[in-house]
């Protein structure tokens, strides 16, 4: 590389970079991350915390500061600062309707539920992220819970947007989807947007199934979707590997779009 010293000679020497500092940056977050792991195995509170800042950093960002913000979080919480979470909510839950009666999909587990269900007869449903946004599955199912066109809840419906759970005490909460509430018509589970139904969310289980992380996605470039480019991977002392590259995230680099 060439480097202009202050008496404008051009001489040859080793030059650093906006991008190759905040690689470095990164590799030390990293680390960081694996140590501070081991050494709060036994917080669960912690770890909770941890989970929910490095999935936020997952999501798609469609600003440099956006992407900066979260990143500058979890920094924060790595080295001992308060840093105010939204309440968690996570694991399989069975979503209660009444005394007597629970949320379960029709027998062909396509709709959530045409009918419903009794004591001893329910569908356990992994919710997963936060009181002010989480998804909903079918145990077992990959898709976020969503309406069809008469606004009846289907197992294999996809919605893209998340659910909101609201605290309507002694209990009770409600469920809102993109300006709907969740309300039970007449024993099926419906979006409505006027009319709520109260429910009860009773926690069965942790959530322990493996899950599939897309890191660097290939999927065609859009403000949605920064495309990646210059990719880099290397081996660590202890067998790890590293895998880096650069998210076009200002809409301006070749490549984008």
């Amino acid at each position: 590389m060439v480097l202009w010293t202050l008496s404008s000679e051009l001489a040859l020497g080793n030059r650093s970079s906006v991008r190759f500092e905040r690689l470095v940056e990164g590799i030390h977050l990293y680390e960081k991350i694996q140590i501070m792991k081991q050494e709060k195995a036994a917080d669960a509170a912690w770890m909770e915390k941890l989970d929910y800042l490095l999935g936020a950093c997952k999501d798609a960002f469609t600003t440099g500061p956006e992407c900066a913000g979260k990143v500058n979080q979890l920094e924060a919480f790595l080295n001992g600062k308060d840093v105010e979470i939204p309440e968690i909510t996570s694991g399989y839950f069975k979503i209660k309707v009444d005394d007597t009666h629970y949320a379960k999909s029709a027998a062909n587990l396509t709709k959530w539920s045409t009918e419903l269900s009794s004591q001893t007869d329910y569908d356990l449903f992994l919710i997963e992220g936060t009181n002010d946004a989480c998804t909903i599955k079918l145990q077992g199912r990959s898709n976020n819970i969503g309406p069809d066109a008469s606004k009846m809840l289907f197992v294999d419906q996809t919605t893209s947007t998340k659910y909101a759970i609201i605290d309507a005490g002694d209990g009770k909460v409600k469920l809102k989807n993109n300006g709907y509430w969740v309300y039970v018509d007449q024993g099926t589970f419906t979006w409505n947007t006027s009319k709520s139904t109260l429910l009860e969310l009773e926690y069965v289980m942790p959530s322990k199934e493996p899950r599939r992380t897309t890191l660097l996605s290939t999927l065609a470039g859009g403000m949605d979707i920064p495309p990646y480019r210059i990719p880099g991977i290397t081996c660590g002392k202890d067998g790890r590997l590293i895998a880096s590259a650069a998210r076009l995230v200002c809409g301006t680099d070749p490549g984008y779009g």
